[in-house]
């Protein structure tokens, strides 16, 4: 091989050598960052799961009128969407970042990502409708509460009503009078 062929041939090497590092690396940049993924939607799906339970919990309480464990269970419920919401911002992170990698995942692994996704979605969903449901309850109860509260000022205007005007307060006679 003359000297132009082994330079030639040297960089081709090198380049491919290069190629091959930077494939490896973005490949195992991706299946790490699936990997983060997957842990965090594990983490989420756990968290929604126990808020689920709670949720369920709620509408109990709601219709038992116990007010105390209703608000502390709130509490509890609104620690765990807080932690849900760290989650989620991280979660936001990494599949952007996934996405420009997506191509040295699998069909396999992305199916698997994606069924864990769902997963997740579904359970939020489940939480969501089950608070509707809660709100409309909390705001049948509110009207009620109101035609109540409406009912018994309008029975106490009326019986101030039929009181007479005129009436003065009692006097005691003394010795002259």
């Amino acid at each position: 091989m003359d000297e132009h062929g082994a330079s030639w041939f040297g960089t081709v090497c090198r380049s491919t050598d290069v190629r091959m590092n930077t494939s490896d690396t973005s490949s195992m940049e991706a299946k790490s960052l699936m990997a983060m993924m997957s842990d965090g939607l594990n983490r989420q799906r756990s968290l929604l799961q126990t808020l689920c339970r709670l949720a369920e919990s709620q509408g109990r309480l709601i219709e038992s009128s116990e007010h105390d464990s209703l608000l502390s269970l709130v509490h509890e419920r609104q620690a765990i969407v807080e932690q849900l919401v760290g989650i989620r911002s991280d979660l936001i992170k990494k599949a952007e970042e996934l996405r420009s990698r997506a191509n040295f995942l699998s069909d396999k692994e992305r199916e698997s990502l994606q069924m864990q996704i769902d997963e997740t979605r579904d359970l939020s969903r489940k939480v969501l409708a089950i608070d509707t449901r809660d709100v409309d309850k909390l705001v049948e109860t509110r009207s009620t509460c109101q035609e109540k509260l409406a009912d018994i000022t309008h029975t106490m205007n009326a019986r101030r009503g039929y009181q007479s005007k005129g009436q003065v307060s009692p006097r005691y006679a003394d010795a002259k009078g």
